[in-house]
């Protein structure tokens, strides 16, 4: 179904969130779609409200959150409607009204958004829900479904959201048939599919799986990373970072240049312990795509070894980490993790005298190699990559990175000392950080080292002025606070 589309349309197909950004980040494109569409169609400013820890039931807003408010609640149920989903929907909108209740506003309007077409029981289903909601409450409800998504979307004041979500490769324009890219960008417009093999150059690399994507805000780029073995000339584990010209822009040249500059930092590192070893930059001619390759380093994720919440694996079963004991962490464990959580503070701290910064520490950014298990980046991060809105791994973005704006420098060294700290304290405590100030350590874990907890706490702190200004600071503290585990009682 194609709406009210022109000749040469590409018909709105909502499984492209998907395709694009993978499971994990289907959601939020979908999310910013319906931003900029929302913006489109009323004509007003539409605010995006991100998870922090909590969206108060919001996802995107029109309105005064003192004063009257429209809601709009996105939910990417892209492979039907069934009963698992109107619970959600319940909790959504009573989750809406409860944090309209507690903070002093009122949802005039709500509206619930869903990327399917309904079957008829559950179309009976919503009558009734939203008609007994209406009645109760008196807040407006609406459905924007797949077709009435569709509807809007094929709205003349939508076609630049239209064409940029579901025609990427085409830029915004007056309707007409789509022109075809020049000869060299042809191949960069072709998906990494995990299995499938890629050649660059002389050299084949066997891909790991979809590679996660993510396309610049103009359509004008995308960036491509996955984890691959090189099957030729010499076998050996890498991970591969493209960014590939859609159309010349000049956001498309500062990527491209960008990705240039990492290769220089990581070749001036010179695999400088934990950080990843410089392969090679391939770049293909014209420069439609430049492509970066780094040793990966092998071994377990730190996820999959530490948690964070359910315990760590036996790491003393044959050397290797083959049984998940689960329950909490014990004595000797915590003390590994703060001396593990050290070395990484070591590595952070020459990636930033170098005047860069990781950006994307995650439990599964992190890698334990070798029979010691010693702690590694996977990669890069975002080092040399320019400053976005919205950047960083989902759970464990720092303030800066979610709120940007002129009271908060911007994100940097010190934002590796949140993630990691917040790494750590989770791993620990089995409960993530909450941006308004967590309880310390010891709270969850007696005997936990003073010193210790309060650099992390410090660490975690929403304004970056506040936070050490070193990493060396965080490696000291949680040295010290190892050998104080390693010493006194634990219980």
């Amino acid at each position: 179904m194609s709406g009210g589309f022109g000749a040469g349309e590409h018909p709105v197909d909502f499984a492209a969130h998907r395709q694009r950004r993978g499971e994990a980040g289907a959601r939020e494109d979908f999310e910013q779609m319906l931003t900029d569409l929302v913006s489109a169609v009323t004509g007003k400013d539409a605010i995006p409200v991100r998870a922090n820890p909590g969206d108060w039931g919001i996802d995107v807003l029109v309105g005064d959150l003192d004063g009257r408010v429209t809601i709009w609640q996105a939910k990417y149920f892209v492979n039907g409607f069934g009963e698992s989903q109107q619970r959600q929907v319940r909790e959504s909108f009573g989750s809406a009204r409860k944090y309209a209740r507690e903070k002093g506003y009122t949802i005039e309007r709500w509206v619930l958004c869903v990327p399917c077409e309904l079957d008829a029981p559950t179309v009976r289903w919503w009558q009734r829900w939203s008609r007994e909601r209406r009645a109760e409450t008196g807040v407006a409800i609406e459905l924007w479904d797949a077709g009435g998504l569709r509807r809007r979307l094929a709205l003349p004041e939508a076609a630049t959201v239209r064409r940029s979500y579901y025609d990427p490769y085409r830029p915004a324009g007056p309707a007409g048939p789509a022109p075809v890219p020049p000869a060299p960008y042809g191949p960069a417009e072709v998906p990494w599919r995990g299995g499938e093999e890629l050649c660059l150059g002389g050299d084949r690399y066997l891909l790991h799986d979809d590679a996660a994507e993510t396309f610049a805000p103009d359509r004008s780029w995308v960036s491509r990373e996955a984890t691959a073995d090189r099957v030729e000339p010499a076998a050996a584990r890498v991970r591969l970072h493209r960014v590939a010209v859609l159309r010349d822009t000049p956001d498309a040249a500062g990527a491209r240049e960008a990705l240039r500059d990492r290769a220089a930092l990581l070749s001036a590192l010179a695999g400088a312990r934990g950080l990843p070893r410089l392969l090679g930059l391939r770049e293909e001619p014209g420069a439609a795509a430049v492509t970066l390759v780094t040793e990966s380093p092998a071994g377990p994720r730190w996820r999959e070894v530490f948690g964070p919440g359910g315990g760590p694996l036996d790491r003393f079963t044959a050397g290797s980490f083959d049984r998940f004991t689960g329950g909490p962490l014990d004595r000797l464990t915590v003390a590994d993790v703060l001396a593990k959580a050290a070395r990484l503070a070591d590595a952070l701290a020459e990636l930033h005298r170098r005047g860069h910064s990781h950006r994307m520490l995650s439990p599964d950014t992190i890698v334990l190699t070798g029979r010691a298990y010693e702690p590694a980046l996977r990669d890069a991060g975002l080092a040399a990559w320019p400053v976005r809105p919205g950047e960083g791994p989902e759970g464990y973005r720092a303030p800066e990175q979610v709120r940007a704006g002129p009271r908060l420098p911007p994100p940097g060294p010190h934002t590796d000392l949140h993630q990691l700290a917040a790494v750590v304290y989770h791993t620990v405590t089995g409960h993530p950080p909450l941006p308004g100030g967590s309880p310390p350590v010891r709270a969850t874990v007696r005997g936990f080292p003073a010193a210790a907890d309060e650099l992390l706490a410090r660490c975690l702190d929403a304004d970056p002025r506040r936070r050490p200004g070193r990493a060396g600071a965080l490696a000291a503290a949680l040295r010290e606070g190892r050998r104080e585990l390693s010493r006194g009682e634990f219980s």
